[in-house]
């Protein structure tokens, strides 16, 4: 019978009782629920100093395992980054590593960090959207050269963030001890639960940094997470503050018969009415043509657009998105020609999302910034 929660070993418990303040904090569960009235209309968003840099490691939807979805997320000046839906991980890190090593405050190491050198020492933590294999292969194979916590050496065991079901589905079915080894019974992890509705603080030990967590359905009665990424993140209405949304695959309401796009975009709204929402990284899996039935908790360059409309109705102003950096993912390479590397309905998907685009938004395509950095 799977289990409906998640056991926090003893030695995890224990590390986790003695956080420190560069420690791993848990769960904020008495935080302010979410929510809020849309601001007043928002004009153009303009480019400002970096608030978050992306590293793309994978950008794709499949089918190669090289190139599925893989990110790291750094907030400025952080010592340390998170990884996001990591299906890709030492793959694009070796391609990567360089990028990294240049960015502040990383460049401020003698010599080139490696791939091990980010993958152990500088990843404190990853957001899990989902529990399918092309969001978090990368972090199961990576995680035979991970080490397991010892306060005195000052290594702590990791997070791994996100919605309860996620949680049960890594715990029951790949950290099991049958697919691989249950590591945070080692101490090597500790999942870490977002409850929507709830503010966490100082995710997975960086410091300032909040996460909300918004369900989303993603085809079958399946959860999938988008993760509000930022600071001040208690107070929405704020004036001061960043953020970033990461979204993990999902389908419109009408398609998955659910709200929770509306309400994820209904509480996001203010961020973009203050300009404080930097970037939105979303999917758009296949071309507009694909049949509802064949999209599989998935969305399409116009079903894309029909949400980004939403947002920008709720915010109150048709130029509401004008400037916004919309980081596109998780396209379908299906049909990848091996002598050209080109693929037929990746351009569909670009050159349809590059037509449908009155919102005056800046599409930015992160499968062509695989070991790459995206500042926003």
């Amino acid at each position: 019978m799977i289990r409906k929660f998640i056991v926090l070993t003893v030695a995890t418990l224990l590390a986790y009782a003695s956080c420190g303040d560069n420690d791993l904090p848990g769960t904020d569960g008495g935080a302010r629920p979410i929510g809020g009235h849309p601001g007043d209309a928002a004009g153009s968003h303009t480019a400002n100093a970096t608030s978050f840099t992306v590293f793309v490691l994978g950008a794709a939807g499949g089918p190669v395992e090289s190139r599925v979805s893989g990110y790291l997320i750094h907030q400025a000046n952080s010592s340390n980054m998170l990884g996001f839906d990591c299906g890709s991980l030492m793959s694009g890190l070796r391609q990567a590593a360089k990028v990294v090593s240049d960015t502040a405050p990383f460049n401020a190491v003698k010599g080139k960090l490696s791939s091990r050198d980010i993958h152990r020492n500088i990843i404190s933590g990853y957001l899990v959207s989902h529990a399918h294999l092309d969001h978090m292969s990368g972090l199961i194979i990576a995680s035979a050269d991970e080490r397991a916590s010892n306060k005195t050496a000052g290594i702590l065991p990791k997070a791994i963030l996100g919605l309860n079901s996620t949680l049960v589905n890594i715990h029951n079915h790949a950290f099991n001890n049958q697919l691989w080894p249950d590591l945070a019974l080692f101490g090597f992890y500790f999942y870490q639960q977002l409850i929507p509705g709830s503010v966490a603080h100082n995710v997975s030990g960086v410091q300032g940094l909040d996460a909300i967590a918004f369900p989303v359905s993603h085809g079958s009665n399946y959860l999938s997470t988008c993760f509000l990424l930022g600071t001040n993140l208690s107070n929405l209405e704020a004036a001061d503050g960043s953020a970033i949304l990461l979204c993990g695959d999902l389908g419109t309401d009408a398609n998955e018969k659910s709200v929770y796009m509306n309400d994820m975009w209904t509480a996001v709204a203010p961020l973009v009415a203050s300009s404080r929402l930097k970037a939105i990284m979303i999917e758009c899996s296949f071309p507009t043509a694909t049949s509802t039935g064949a999209l599989f908790g998935h969305l399409t360059p116009a079903l894309l657009f029909q949400e980004l409309h939403t947002l920008a109705k709720k915010v109150g102003s048709d130029n509401a998105l004008k400037g916004m950096k919309v980081l596109i993912q998780h396209i379908k390479e299906n049909d990848v020609d091996d002598d050209t590397g080109v693929s037929a309905s990746v351009g569909v998907v670009v050159q349809e999302l590059e037509s449908l685009n009155d919102l005056g938004v800046d599409l930015i395509f992160t499968h062509k910034k695989v070991g790459g950095a995206i500042s926003v």
